[in-house]
């Protein structure tokens, strides 16, 4: 994606939620990052017959930050890849709130909630839109 190695903090993982649970741990794991000024890598679940899109798992981030009426990921813009590895990867920047109505296709997707863009990081990102 274009993105510092040397400037990811922690991973975090998204799970599928459970009636009447919702982990908010990456949710606090991407807002202690983005206040060290670190990207973080979002790997996304897994489950028998059923692998989270990176649509579900922007829905599963802003309804927590709204749950905690936080504004961190307000306007934010993020890194969505589809397929890395594979002859048709497809990685996507833009903002969350856009990205969110985009069909990324099949399977497996991550995402990447950048911190503080050095130049040349954004300077690559933007090609990405």
């Amino acid at each position: 994606a274009g993105l510092q190695i040397y400037k990811f903090g922690r991973s975090c993982s998204i799970p599928f939620p459970q009636p009447g649970f919702k982990v908010e741990s990456p949710f606090e794991a991407i807002k202690e990052n983005l206040k060290k000024g670190l990207h973080t890598l979002v790997f996304l679940d897994i489950q028998p017959n059923k692998l989270m899109t990176a649509n579900e798992a922007m829905q599963i981030l802003l309804d927590i930050a709204k749950k905690k009426k936080s504004k961190v990921l307000d306007n934010k813009e993020i890194v969505v890849v589809a397929r890395a590895g594979s002859e048709e990867p497809l990685v996507k920047f833009g903002r969350i709130n856009d990205l969110i109505e985009v069909e990324f296709g099949g399977p497996m997707h991550t995402l990447i909630i950048p911190s503080k863009l050095h130049f040349k990081e954004k300077e690559y990102l933007e090609r990405l839109k």
